[in-house]
């Protein structure tokens, strides 16, 4: 299978310069795209991941005696997606991108089901992107009982 490079946007991939491979597919046809055949989509943008923390679910009780006792916890790594300018097609990308299935920036799966803020410039029609995005696989799970 012959593979196809195309770059439309000049990007700076040098030591200064925070990209993030972006690649995205579906187990199902989506958006228009027909995923089953095994196609995939891959995009280069300038962004960086920043802000990461964890997210705990817990589940106490307490005993009689006043004892408070975990019954669950559950602990998922969240960060942000901060984009520099992009364009509009690199703004349908990226905002499309979040709602695959299958979302990876770098290589890392993340779930893009987060919340979304786009920050327009007033000068030109570039967008800044600040996407929430969740580590798949990450999820650490306790159930004490």
């Amino acid at each position: 299978m012959t593979k196809l490079l195309s770059i439309s946007n000049p990007i700076c991939i040098g030591d200064h310069c925070d990209t993030i491979v972006l690649s995205y597919t579906d187990v199902n046809n989506v958006f228009g795209f027909n995923y089953t055949t095994g196609f995939e989509q891959q995009v280069r943008i300038p962004a960086t991941l920043q802000n990461f923390k964890h997210e705990r679910a817990i589940s106490v009780y307490r005993k009689t005696s006043g004892t408070f006792v975990q019954h669950s916890v559950q602990v998922d790594k969240k960060a942000i997606l901060k984009t520099d300018w992009l364009d509009e097609i690199f703004t349908d990308a990226l905002t499309t991108a979040a709602g695959h299935s299958i979302f990876k920036l770098d290589g890392v799966s993340y779930s893009g089901h987060g919340e979304i803020t786009e920050n327009d410039n007033e000068y030109d029609n570039l967008t800044q992107i600040e996407l929430v995005v969740f580590e798949q696989g990450y999820n650490q799970t306790n159930l004490s009982c």
